[in-house]
């Protein structure tokens, strides 16, 4: 986890994504970042998945933000932000526990 916050630009969300399991949700900029606000192809996307009690799980490269989670515990990640062609990935987080 130290690795993915020493080179991160920012922190997005925290996620609950079942009972005692959490993920935090990094942004890694480019260089030219903050000229891009919005733009998918100027951040690569980071999870850190850990228990509520700190444990850390794993970490993980994902191809968009999170942008919510069902009641079974999916994320739903954009794809793709281009406007009227929006495409959303539903992931599921297992073997971690």
């Amino acid at each position: 986890m130290q690795w993915v916050a020493l080179e991160t630009s920012a922190t997005l969300s925290v996620w609950a994504v079942r009972d005692s399991l959490v993920m935090l949700l990094f942004a890694n900029g480019s260089p030219e970042y903050y000229e891009r606000i919005g733009d998918d192809d100027a951040v690569a996307f980071h999870g850190v998945v850990a228990t509520t009690s700190g444990r850390q799980m794993g970490t993980l490269d994902l191809p968009g933000p999170v942008q919510a989670r069902d009641s079974k515990g999916r994320l739903y990640i954009r794809l793709s932000n281009v406007p009227d062609r929006r495409e959303f990935g539903i992931y599921e987080l297992l073997g971690l526990e």
